[in-house]
């Protein structure tokens, strides 16, 4: 169902070949595997220019052979998501929007006009180029390149990379009588591996479009920071051929031949060090009910367009707090944010409940090194179940990065009673402290702790620190709903219970 994952982890995998001492030859790996798949033809894809920007499409059908809804397992195949990728060679930054399934568009195919339709139909009734044609018109952007890529390739390109290490921020169960595939991930930092990655990025169920959208972005990020680590693909080529042949035949695309590739990887190239950029399209609750009684999203057109040109020209980034010289609020551990001015309470925060602080208190039982919890914590905060007090215990299988390795760790949640369905922010703890999630992040010490920063191209997605062998960390919603002040106040106002 969702292949766009596939893709993205695919060009970012350019990205990262891009640096390997067999660099050459890796290109002629990667222009034999991907043509092996379907070559997508359309004079609506604009040319390419040496330095500048590339718009990439990725898309996919939604085939659900295996549902157990009879309708579903016969419906036609949808775009069930689309997903646009921006790389600047001129700012290092990739930035990535993702299209809401439930667009309302009107489009034209084969002498057929399909009025007030959802966007994913259109590759229903003219596949990959009208999809394309159709996205060009209703965001007036134009598309260098385009990738489809299956459920199968997703998979195998997850696993190359050796699974796909998660901050996963609340429980997700579908339920023993859900309609679609079953799924149960706890919460708390885990690698996903084959078709649970697949499950975690296509769930739906209790929260919006918008947060499956930006739960398959998030994904991308943390897939793309891991790549880095995954250091065979960039040293064996044998490796990397093996994991690209596997995924070849599962992928359709414009770009065909080691002059189109290695055009791409040179792009590509200056993004490797750089964090993705996410933008979100806008949530406005506009919606229309047309003749056939499915509501469909129609974002006001200024609102629109304001995203639109965020995805073609922002670089707006999170900037890193100066080493600061914090005064103490009366706590161990305890500090303002960076600036001295913005205390907690002047943030809008409020002292952590006693409930919250002794439901860790009971969790400390289950987890073999001291518990950390934010002294402060947003009024919109809720807990509503004993899943958001969660500790575990994680063999990594022997398939992932790091397999064969166990740790303990928690995760607290809260979920955001004041934002869009499906926003959670809450604190990890781990007693392995360097998880793929922070590798390379840059530092500030603060009030005497050493902070690890973890952008998502606008503001802090992890504000992490290191205490003796164990790592702790704050992380923002999918939504980026704290502001980057709240952020780090947590992160300074977490201490043991």
């Amino acid at each position: 169902m969702l292949r766009l994952v596939g893709g993205a982890l695919l060009i970012a995998l350019f990205a990262t070949v891009a640096s390997a001492t067999t660099f050459f030859e890796d290109v002629g790996i990667i222009s034999d595997a991907i043509g092996g798949g379907v070559l997508i033809k359309s004079k609506a894809l604009a040319p390419t220019y040496a330095g500048q920007p590339v718009t990439i499409l990725i898309l996919g059908s939604d085939s659900r052979a295996e549902s157990h809804v009879v309708y579903d397992r016969s419906d036609p195949h949808h775009s069930d998501t689309i997903l646009l990728m921006r790389m600047n060679p001129n700012s290092g930054q990739t930035t990535l929007m993702s299209v809401p399934r439930d667009l309302e568009v009107s489009f034209t195919v084969n002498g057929g006009q399909y009025t007030d339709q959802k966007i994913t139909t259109a590759y229903t009734y003219g596949g990959a180029t009208t999809t394309l044609g159709v996205v060009e018109h209703l965001l007036h952007i134009k598309i260098n390149d385009i990738v489809v890529i299956d459920f199968q390739a997703f998979a195998f390109l997850v696993n190359g990379l050796g699974c796909v290490y998660v901050d996963v921020d609340h429980l997700y169960d579908s339920g023993p009588y859900a309609n679609f595939a079953h799924i149960y991930i706890p919460p708390g930092y885990r690698p996903l591996c084959y078709y649970q990655a697949l499950s975690y990025v296509r769930y739906r169920e209790g929260d919006s479009t918008y947060a499956r959208d930006a739960r398959e972005q998030d994904f991308i990020r943390q897939a793309k920071q891991q790549l880095g680590i995954r250091t065979s693909l960039l040293t064996d080529p044998s490796d990397l051929k093996k994991l690209l042949h596997s995924a070849g035949h599962g992928i359709s695309t414009n770009i065909h031949g080691s002059d189109a590739v290695l055009r791409l990887i040179e792009i590509a190239e200056s993004s490797i060090d750089h964090p993705v950029h996410q933008v979100q399209f806008p949530d406005v609750g506009s919606v229309s009910t047309p003749s056939g009684g499915s509501e469909q999203i129609v974002p006001p057109p200024a609102e629109l367009a304001a995203t639109v040109h965020e995805f073609l020209y922002g670089t707006s980034s999170a900037s890193l707090p100066t080493t600061s010289h914090a005064t103490s609020t009366g706590h161990a551990h305890h500090h303002h944010s960076q600036h001295s001015s913005l205390s907690p309470t002047s943030l809008g925060l409020v002292a952590t409940p006693s409930y919250a602080m002794q439901d860790a208190r009971a969790m400390t039982v289950n987890v073999p090194f001291p518990v950390d919890i934010p002294r402060y914590t947003s009024p919109a905060g809720t807990q509503n179940d004993s899943d958001d007090f969660h500790a575990f215990k994680e063999v990594v299988p022997l398939l992932a990065t790091f397999g064969g390795l166990h740790y303990s760790g928690y995760r607290i949640t809260w979920e955001d009673s004041a934002a869009a369905a499906g926003a959670y922010y809450g604190i990890d703890g781990l007693d392995w402290t360097d998880p793929p999630l922070f590798h390379n992040a840059p530092t500030r010490q603060i009030g005497g702790r050493t902070y690890e920063f973890v952008e998502n191209g606008k503001h802090y997605q992890d504000i992490g620190w290191i205490v003796g062998k164990d790592i702790y960390w704050v992380s923002n919603t999918l939504f980026d709903d704290l502001s980057n002040d709240t952020m780090l106040a947590l992160a300074e106002s977490s201490s043991p219970v």
